[in-house]
This record gives structure tokens, sequence and C-alpha cells, in this order.
């Protein structure tokens, strides 16, 4: 049966809030102190968009005719770069301007194209959602370049903002993501009263009738609804303060009415509204509205209810643009296009301060005539025991999700996923090393662990985390594993580790493929053993009202704390390794199974075989058939090694190979 992604909500952290870890309770710390944090002397890289008074690109720009100022302070430029769409390339040539097709800089890798892709559910219908989902993935279709990124967020008053997908460059898993929305319009839910009333004018009484005031309550809730959706929007920009680079919001919506936007009696709407709106500016984020209504809105809607106003207002002010008629998209599309695919980054260098105060950036341009889009500032990053909830779960997003994260560059460690079945179930496990002295940057008191199975798609199919206190665990190297029953298919597995206190974070990745039932013999994963190398186990389990996952020895009955897993490294000069081979007998007595073992030298290809000696078998507690060998390996040199184990049956066509790679230090 095919597992429904899991949306990864942003008012909770990827539904992990009833997940432990069985080794540790969780101790909350209340006494944070701040840790000290040098001045340091970094390049900070705006992106700056011109255009000429026909609102056309301007593209022939250099350093010498652009002035930054910081704080009102004229800042020397010390970095230039212009980046312009390939497809402009060819009239470009025609003015001899020479456009740089690749970065000068590697830093300049990350200051790509970043657009948020947002459908509003409540302030909605099905037509214009039905609309939205084409407009977007015709935009991603036919306008995204190969190194743009695009993340994908709905908003409804019940779930609050979801992100179905974060930034991504895979292009064609985002349409997918977008094609998979389910979610129901919010928008006009028992909203016929309101609809149908007539809007008062700004100077009339309260209703008092019976029907007037039942409008009145509709009112109410109306107003409610966007408070609280320009409370997200506020938070989105907030936590988007810390993305680098100028990114575009385009928010599909058709607005909120007129008669609440600029009601004079209550223009609390209005102020946070347009807070909102200079929240996003302030972010570095553009807004471009799309009216889902469009056209439409005239004929269905009166004057009063039409939602024009609020998002030319919001487009406004952050610096973006208003577009009428979401049933233009591809010429929506184009415009968007051209405001956004050819900019200048300039650089400078700055004295950073870990202390998230707001640094205000005007960017002039010396030539006449032309128009400067750029972001109107930026904000120092602040320690991250001050982040909201909201941005620690961002923050937890781009480590979780983003192969190359914006928020920092997380440490690496060792992460093996190996295959295994259950009756009739196959799974994963996750298994990996915690090295405390490696990792002392990361682990602490107050330690968060997440494990996440991603399908092809980039969803996210499963999931455990917990909380641990690592300053109580007195082994210096610790085995964390989570077992998950899933489908056959593709998936790419990650572990995260994130200190609470600094936000400082450690991610494993690696990509597995469950296979179908075979007949035969298919081997379950064999796991390899360092004899004498202590191993204290940690299993990342589900939360008490759930079915307790398998434990490890369970499925591999010979893993004890005195032999560790080996996963990535080992140690020059180990003589021997062990092997806990689970085997799925079909049809073939166990006496027949004959195993072999061989190494391969890498890159040179040369071929070292491995006495292999078989020491004891048993069942493990699933009722499989599970051996014990013993490798044993010859005087070997530092380097790259692939082992092959191999299973196979005399006088039968049944083999199984299991191939793992690992160093040698």
């Amino acid at each position: 049966m095919k597992n429904k992604a899991l949306f990864i909500l942003i008012s909770i952290l990827l539904c992990f809030g009833a997940a432990h870890l069985d080794l540790m309770a969780y101790q909350d710390q209340e006494d944070r102190q701040e840790l000290e944090h040098e001045v340091t002397v970094v390049l900070k890289l705006i992106q700056v968009y011109v255009l000429d008074n026909d609102d056309k690109p301007v593209f022939d720009l250099d350093k010498s005719d652009f002035e930054l100022y910081e704080d009102g302070q004229l800042k020397p430029i010390t970095d230039f770069e212009r980046h312009i769409l390939t497809l402009q390339r060819e009239g470009l040539e025609k003015q001899k301007v020479q456009p740089r097709t690749e970065p000068t800089f590697g830093i300049y890798s990350r200051m790509n194209r970043k657009f948020f892709l947002l459908l509003d559910y409540d302030n909605n219908d099905g037509g214009g959602i039905s609309k939205s989902k084409s407009a977007a993935i015709h935009f991603i279709e036919s306008k995204l370049q190969p190194a743009d990124e695009v993340g994908v967020i709905s908003y409804s008053l019940e779930t609050g903002m979801v992100f179905h997908q974060y930034l991504c460059a895979d292009h064609a898993s985002v349409c997918q993501a977008i094609k998979e929305l389910k979610i129901l319009p919010g928008g006009n839910k028992g909203e016929d009263i309101l609809m149908s009333m007539q809007p008062r004018s700004l100077a009339a009484p309260m209703p008092t009738s019976p029907f007037q005031e039942e409008a009145k309550i509709e009112v109410e809730v109306a107003k409610a609804k966007i408070r609280s959706f320009s409370a997200a929007m506020r938070e989105l920009a907030t936590s988007l303060r810390y993305l680098p680079g100028y990114k575009s919001l385009i928010l599909f919506s058709a607005g909120i009415p007129r008669y609440i936007l600029h009601d004079a009696a209550d223009s609390g709407i209005r102020d946070k509204f347009e807070d909102m709106g200079r929240e996003l500016g302030a972010a570095s984020t553009a807004l471009f509205a799309v009216n889902t209504d469009g056209a439409r809105e005239h004929l269905k809607k009166q004057r009063g209810e039409l939602g024009d106003h609020s998002l030319m207002k919001l487009s406004d002010l952050s610096g973006g643009k208003y577009f009428a008629d979401v049933t233009h998209y591809e010429s929506i599309a184009q415009e968007i296009q051209a405001i956004t695919g050819n900019y200048y980054i300039l650089g400078y260098y700055i004295h950073e301060k870990w202390d998230g105060k707001f640094h205000e950036i005007k960017v002039k341009v010396k030539r006449k005539d032309c128009r400067v889009i750029a972001q109107g500032g930026y904000f120092n990053p602040k320690p991250f025991w001050e982040f909201s909830e909201f941005e620690k779960q961002l923050h937890f997003l781009d480590l979780a999700l983003n192969d190359n994260p914006y928020s920092q560059s997380p440490l690496d460690f060792p992460l093996r996923v190996l295959t295994c079945f259950s009756q009739q179930d196959t799974g994963l496990i996750i298994l990996s090393e915690l090295s405390q002295a490696k990792m002392r940057e990361v682990i602490g008191p107050d330690t968060e662990l997440a494990v996440l199975i991603l399908d092809k798609s980039q969803n996210v199919v499963n999931s455990s985390q917990g909380k641990i206190d690592f300053s109580s665990v007195p082994d210096s190297c610790v085995y964390p594993y989570a077992i998950f029953f899933i489908p056959p298919g593709e998936y790419d597995c990650r572990l995260v580790l994130r200190n609470l206190k600094t936000g400082r974070a450690a991610v494993a990745a690696s990509a597995a493929v469950l296979p179908e039932g075979q007949e035969g013999m298919p081997l379950i994963s064999p796991l390899l053993l360092v004899p004498g190398k202590r191993a204290a186990f940690m299993k990342v389990s589900k939360s008490s009202g759930q079915k307790a996952p398998l434990s490890l020895n369970r499925i591999y009955p010979f893993v004890s704390n005195r032999n560790a897993p080996l996963l990535e490294e080992l140690t020059l000069g180990t003589s021997k390794l062990l092997a806990v081979v689970p085997c799925v007998m079909k049809n073939i007595p166990e006496s027949q199974i004959q195993f072999a073992a061989y190494l391969i030298r890498q890159p040179s290809g040369e071929k070292v075989i491995l006495p292999c000696s078989f020491l004891t078998s048993e069942k493990s507690r699933e009722k499989q058939d599970c051996t014990l060998l013993e490798l044993s390996l010859p005087v070997l040199s530092s380097g790259r090694y692939s082992l092959y184990l191999v299973a196979e049956g005399p006088g039968t066509e049944s083999q199984s190979i299991h191939k793992q790679d690992f160093f040698i230090h």
C-alpha cells in the first residue's frame, strides 16, 4: 500500500513532539547562559535588480555604476557579478555586452534565484485554487533555470503555514508536490451571508436586524481569519530574514475585502496587514501577488468585497508587483521572469556581530532613468536560543531537507542503511555512529536527534525524533538506530543532530533501495562488526501509544555491546571482522548455504580473498536463520576498500551478494 507523504507543518516539528529516545530521558535545561560570539569580518552579498523607465532589465552596468550605503555610510564595493538569463544572450551580443556564464567566485553559487509559491486556501475558492496550481506549474516548467530553487507553501486557518516542499532545485518533484495538493479551499466555507451582504459604508451604523446581527458575526469571523493570516505571514517573513540573497514570494490569493481593509472604525486590521508587507521587504522578499479572482470578481462580487487593494498594497510594500488575473498566467510568468532573471551581485565586507540588529541598505545607480530594486537591509545573525519556534522549525527544515543548508555547514558523520524483512513486511534499519570527541560542537545536555525517510519526490514518508542529554552518556561512541517498515522503493535517509542551545548541527545522509521480495534466497543486509570494540546502542523509537519498533538484536541476535558495527572507518591493523548474516530461506536447507568473502582495493581493483569461517547459527526472534561468520583480514594499507559477502546454494542458481565500502585509517 502506498504511503501518503507527511506534509511538513511549520506549526509543529514534523509531527515529532510525541517521540522519545529509549536510552535516556530528556531533562529540560532552564538556565541558558549566553554564549560568547566573536566579531568576524565577512563578505556581504547583495542582489540588485535594475530596470529602465519601461520596466525592462538593464544589462550593461559595471561596478563603478553602483553606490551602496549601509546605515547611511557609503561602502566600497569589492566584488561584482552580473547574472543574465541565457535566453537573452543573443540580444545582448548586439549590445556588445559580455555576460559571465559562470560565477567568478565559489561564494556566488549560493546567490541563485529563490522562489516560494504560496497558495492561500482561506482567501480562495475551488476555481482559484485550480488555476493557481496550473499557473505555478507553468512558471516552474517554463521559466526556472537549472540552478533556481523553489519551495511550495500553503496556508489555511486550520493548518497554518504548511511547507509541502522546501527550497529545492528538483523542479519535477516540486511540480508533483503541487499536483498532489488535496487541501480544500477554506475561504468560502459558511460565508454565504457574508458574501451576499451589502458592505456598509465607513460612516454607516452597525447592523441591528437579526440578519444584520448574523452578518456582523460573519464579519468578525472574517477579521479574525485575516489577523491569523497576517500573523502567519509576518512570522514567515521574519524567518526568511536569515536566508541569504533576494527571495521572491508568489502569492496566489483573492485577497481580503476592501471594506475590511479600509474600515476606519477598525484600523488594526490594516495596520497589521501593512506591517506584514514591510516585514517582507525587510526580509529581502519581494511579493508578487496574483489575484485568483481576476475578471470573475467584478461579476460575482460587489465593489467593497473585492480583494484587489490588499494584494496591491502587499506587493507595493514588499517591492514586488501585483497581477490582476491569474488566467493570464503565461504573461505573468514572463513578467516575473524579466524582473527576477537578470540581476547584479554587489559584495562588500562587514564586521558581523551576533546581535540580531537590522542594518539599512540603499543601492543607487549613477545612470539616469534607472530604477533599482534591492533588499532594504539585513539582520545580523542572532543566537539560536533567541529564535522563535517558527524560526527554529524552519532552521530544522533547512538542515533536514537541503543538501547544502543555508543556515550553516553542518558536521558530517557516518550513516548506513540496512534492509530487513519481518513476516511479510519490508523495512529499513537506519544505523549511525556518534563519536563524542568528534561531535563535541553539537552534542551536549540539550541535543535533538531526528531520523527521516524521504521518497524520490523528497516527501517525508516516515520519521522519528527525540531529545537526549549526552552529558550523562558515559560511552565515547554511541550507535543510534531506527527501524521503519515501508513499501519497497527508492528512498533518501537522513539523520539530523542539533544542539538546541547553540543551533550547531550535524547531518548524515544515505540513499537506499528497498527491493521487492525475491524467490530462492533473498539476503537481509549483513551487519559487519569489529570484535572487541565497545558499542552503546540507542534506539530512536515512536511514542508509547504506537507499536514499539523492533530492536536491533531481534534481527541480529549476535549483536552486543562488546562488538561495534563497522560503518565507515576501520582502524589500521584490524585482523578480523564478524559478519551477522540473517537469511530468509525459501526451499533451501540451511546446511546447503555456503559463504564467501573478498575485498576489492580502490581504485586499483586488486582482489583480496578473505578466509571465511562459520562460528555459529541460530534463529532470530523474527524466526529467521542467522549465521555468525568470522572474516580474517590480511595486513592492509590505508585506503578505500569494498567488501563483498556472497551467499549461495550449491547446485542451485540462488545467490545473494552484499557490498559494503569503508576506509582503513
